[in-house]
């Protein structure tokens, strides 16, 4: 970390790549360390990449393996990590495709507004309609 007479701080790799493109570094830009030595921040070893890239390059590199899945809920075919899978299963647990399907936002909730305590916070009051509420209940 670089920190200059004015107060400000800056991570010394993303000073080097802003002197050597002339400008500063934009929100979506990730600066990469080649040899994945976080001290080596000679020009030749950084790279400027963007975070979806930086995240694709290091999930390669992590040989991640993929399995395909039968969800038990909506029998939609979907493909999830080799290790996420094997470990819900280890846990006694199904995988399923979605939240949505797991159930863990599946039971439906509304909201019931209390007429007399219109626009306050303690106006709403949680009302569980079942897992499949009527298009009559729908808010």
């Amino acid at each position: 970390m670089l920190t200059f007479s004015n107060g400000k701080r800056i991570l010394e790799h993303r000073y080097v790549i802003q002197e050597k493109i002339c400008r500063k570094l934009k929100l979506n830009e990730v600066i990469h360390h080649i040899d994945h030595n976080g001290k080596n921040n000679n020009i030749s070893n950084l790279q400027i990449l963007s975070p979806e890239e930086h995240s694709r390059l290091h999930r390669k590199e992590r040989n991640i393996s993929y399995v395909l899945i039968k969800c038990p809920q909506c029998n939609k075919n979907y493909k999830k990590e080799e290790r996420r899978v094997k470990y819900r299963l280890k846990q006694g647990q199904k995988v399923f495709c979605s939240r949505k399907c797991s159930g863990k936002f599946g039971s439906y909730l509304y909201w019931k507004i209390d007429e007399s305590a219109k626009g306050r916070q303690s106006g709403l009051e949680p009302v569980n309609l079942g897992s499949s509420p009527s298009s009559s209940a729908m808010p």
